[in-house]
C-alpha cells in the first residue's frame, strides 16, 4: 500500500476508511494490494467530478433564478 497510509498505521493516527479496513488483513498478495489500491481510487477519485457536477448545476440555476427576477 501507500507509504502514507503505512506511516499513518504504524504512528496510529490513520482514520478508518475504506481503505486501512482492508489493509488490516494480514497476508495480502500483490493481486490484492493492487485491487485494494484501484478500488479506492474509483471509490473517492469517481465522487469529485459527481460533486463538481451537482455544484455547476446548484450555482448555474441558482444565477438563473436571481437573474430572472
Amino acid at each position: 500500500m501507500g507509504g502514507l497510509l503505512k506511516s499513518g498505521k504504524a504512528a496510529g493516527i490513520a482514520t478508518k476508511s475504506f481503505t486501512s479496513t482492508l489493509v488490516d488483513v494480514p497476508s495480502l498478495t500483490e493481486e490484492q494490494d493492487h485491487a485494494i489500491k484501484w478500488s479506492a481510487v474509483s471509490f473517492y477519485g469517481g465522487m469529485f467530478p459527481i460533486l463538481r457536477s451537482l455544484w455547476l448545476f446548484i450555482i448555474t440555476f441558482s444565477y438563473q433564478a436571481v437573474r430572472t427576477q
